[in-house]
């Protein structure tokens, strides 16, 4: 149960950060991307095409990453080269009812986390970093924080 609670929270973190970024554009020249075409891509392995599970008539948000809204379902186009970088999010209250707290008000922030976009075969996981505990890659105990700190999926 803490897990799913925890999955849920990192999707609708995302999910208000990725709104949050609609605003920004891509200044970087779309030719200078290294993936193809999605509709190029062809169906490996049983994963099918782009254009044969994102249909026409999906709801596309565009900004860090493009989200498509199709039937109840969302679904995250990631480019290669965001896969595996750090990204910090941040979790922001947009609103309370009058009377809630005297602590929590609009725009007050409510969580921060820093995740990791990595493929495993044909899958994308999603990762959360801690660095609640470090050390130097110097030092004998790296190895032993960096066994005992395990950034669940």
């Amino acid at each position: 149960m803490k897990n799913r609670t925890i999955f849920l929270s990192v999707i609708l973190a995302s999910t208000l950060a990725f709104a949050g970024c609609t605003g920004a554009k891509n200044t970087a020249n779309s030719k200078s991307s290294s993936t193809p075409p999605p509709s190029k891509i062809a169906a490996k392995n049983g994963i099918k095409a782009f254009d044969k599970v994102i249909t026409k008539d999906a709801r596309k948000d565009e900004g860090v990453f493009t989200v498509y809204e199709q039937d109840g379902k969302y679904f995250f186009e990631i480019n290669n080269d965001l896969l595996d970088r750090e990204m910090l999010m941040v979790s922001r209250i947009a609103g309370v009812p009058p009377g809630f707290s005297g602590f929590s008000s609009a725009g007050s922030k409510s969580a921060e986390q820093v995740i990791t976009f990595s493929r495993s075969k044909d899958r994308i996981l999603l990762r959360k970093k801690s660095y609640e505990a470090i050390a130097d890659e110097e030092l004998p105990v790296y190895e032993s924080v960096r066994a005992n700190n395990f950034e669940p999926v």
